[in-house]
């Protein structure tokens, strides 16, 4: 009869390794083959750091020396090697196999593939520092609207350190005549609408009021689940202030005593 752990080896989503106690591949699976790109008969005798980078190789002797030492080598953070030279970042547990006497015979080496975790670790920095260093206030909030973070341009805007505003209401910051805006955006974001270059109200601790351009973003975990609002405030003080200055000259040119007339460069009349 088949040993009933054969197909749970071969089978395996990881590739699994088996190893003499020199560290010779002695079996692997199926998935082994697939990452790696080597047959079990080109890899099968030869030493486990052929598939280790050289630069890995002490780490490999460590961790088989600390497996047959008895000790658990549990989730260690390793790299492989596949037959055209690309670099796998794994997860390495090592399993000291034994007889029915309790003499170890051989080593079971599982190296889960953790490419994805590496690259969403690295866009997560990236987007940590994109965040951080964003020249307009950002501020996350959860979907009750209290903040959970907030950026370093949202500090010297509003004037209030980190400390200070986490796990307050997004309303710390939103005059009172704006509250309602507050919670029918917040509303609209969970909702799924698409929440972009609103305008608002800030208010800063020492109470002046700034003019924001607000987006709101939904964030989701990698199921698609909502737990997060992004939100950024644009300043626009200086839009307003233009606008307001627009807005007085040209009513003191309509409501001029003398004749005016607007031309352009080729003395074409534009308006009078």
């Amino acid at each position: 009869m088949a040993n009933p752990y054969e197909r749970v080896f071969m089978d395996s989503i990881d590739p699994i390794l088996i190893e003499d106690l020199d560290g010779n591949v002695l079996d692997m699976n199926k998935q082994a083959e697939r990452t790696y790109g080597w047959a079990p008969n080109e890899l099968i005798g030869n030493p486990i750091k052929t598939i280790v980078p050289s630069e890995r190789h002490a780490q490999a002797d460590e961790l088989l020396a600390r497996c047959k030492s008895g000790d658990e080598v549990r989730n260690i953070e390793g790299l492989r090697q596949t037959r055209n030279g690309r670099i796998v970042p794994v997860l390495l547990t090592l399993s000291l196999l034994k007889d029915d006497s309790g003499k170890p015979f051989s080593i079971a080496t599982i190296a889960k593939d953790i490419s994805a975790q590496k690259e969403a670790e690295a866009e997560l920095k990236r987007l940590s520092k994109v965040f951080m260093d964003s020249v307009d206030p950002i501020l996350i909030e959860d979907l009750d609207g209290n903040i959970l973070d907030m950026n370093k341009q949202a500090e010297r805007t509003y004037g209030w350190v980190r400390s200070e505003l986490i796990g307050n209401p997004i309303k710390t910051i939103v005059p009172s005549e704006r509250h309602s805006q507050a919670d029918e955006l917040l509303a609209r974001c969970k909702s799924g609408d698409e929440v972009r270059n609103v305008e608002g109200l800030r208010e800063t601790k020492d109470g002046r009021i700034v003019p924001v351009l607000l987006t709101l973003s939904l964030l989701k975990d990698d199921s698609g689940k909502p737990f997060s609002i992004a939100t950024i405030a644009k300043d626009i003080s200086a839009q307003k202030e233009a606008e307001a200055e627009l807005k007085r000259l040209s009513k003191v040119f309509m409501d001029s005593v003398d004749p005016i007339l607007i031309e352009d460069l080729d003395g074409n009349i534009l308006d009078m």
